[in-house]
């Protein structure tokens, strides 16, 4: 029997995601090389479903699709971890080491 996702974190999976992406983070890329433990990214999930104003944050990706945005909103529940990687990702070693593989 296969083993079924909860609508709810599956949804809030597709926000930190996007949020990821608004901010230039490759999430699933990172996750693949071993910057983020599967576990880890399950637990930013989580994080993320604690939020009580999904749709404020829906919003802000969506006022940031074409520009990005250099700074997760002060209510995302993961805003450091995210800037974080956001500052690793842009220095230029980081980016040569990415696009080597």
């Amino acid at each position: 029997m296969p083993m079924s996702v909860n609508p709810t974190f599956r949804g809030h999976s597709m926000l930190l995601s996007e949020m990821a992406e608004t901010l230039g983070v490759d999430l699933a890329g990172a996750v693949r090389r071993g910057d983020i433990a599967p576990l880890e990214m399950i637990n930013r999930v989580y994080r993320c479903q604690s939020c009580s104003s999904p749709d404020i944050c829906s919003k802000f990706i969506a006022a940031h699709k074409q520009t990005g945005a250099r700074l997760a909103p002060c209510y995302c529940r993961n805003k450091e971890a995210l800037e974080q990687m956001a500052r690793v990702e842009a220095t230029p070693s980081t980016r040569a080491r990415r696009d080597k593989r």
